[in-house]
C-alpha cells in the first residue's frame, strides 16, 4: 500500500508486575512454569467438546495453566489451571515462570510473545493469523 510504513511492536513494552492473586498462582507453578492461554477477543467462547478436550490436556500437564475463557468452565478442568476472563497478557508474557502462550496467532499476541522471547503454540482462527503461523514456524519460534 503506497503512503504506509509498517511498525509493527509498537504495543510491545516491558512487563508490569502482575496482579498479587496472579502472581501468587504463577508463582507457585515453581520449575514447571506457566502455560498462557488466549484465542484473543473474537472468539467468546469454544464448542463444549472443544473445551473440554483442551482441559483434559492441560489436567495432564505439571504446569499451571491460566486461561482466559468464557462460558461453562469444563468438566475436565484440573487443578493446575486458572480459568480467567481477563488477564494481563502483556505482562504473564513478559514474567520469568511463563513457558510457553497457546493462541489463536495473532498479529499484536504474535509480536508480544517474540519481544518477550516466550514459543507459540497456535491455533489460527482468523484472518492474518495462518500467515502469521508460517512465518513463526519458518523462522522455528513456533
Amino acid at each position: 500500500m503506497p503512503n504506509v510504513v509498517y511498525i509493527g511492536g509498537f504495543q510491545c513494552k516491558p512487563a508490569q508486575p502482575l496482579p498479587l492473586e496472579l502472581e501468587k498462582f504463577v508463582e507457585s507453578a515453581g520449575e514447571h512454569g506457566v502455560i498462557i492461554m488466549a484465542l484473543g477477543t473474537f472468539v467468546n467462547a469454544l464448542p463444549n467438546d472443544i473445551a473440554e478436550d483442551i482441559a483434559s490436556v492441560f489436567a495432564k500437564m505439571p504446569q499451571k495453566v491460566i486461561w482466559r475463557h468464557i462460558g461453562q468452565p469444563p468438566s475436565t478442568l484440573g487443578n493446575n489451571t486458572l480459568i480467567v476472563d481477563w488477564m494481563p497478557q502483556k505482562d504473564l508474557l513478559g514474567h520469568p515462570q511463563t513457558k510457553v502462550f497457546v493462541a489463536h496467532r495473532g498479529t499484536n499476541g504474535v509480536q508480544e510473545a517474540i519481544y518477550h522471547g516466550v514459543p507459540v503454540l497456535g491455533i489460527p482462527l482468523f484472518f492474518d493469523q495462518f500467515d502469521n503461523l508460517l512465518h513463526l514456524q519458518e523462522r522455528e519460534r513456533s
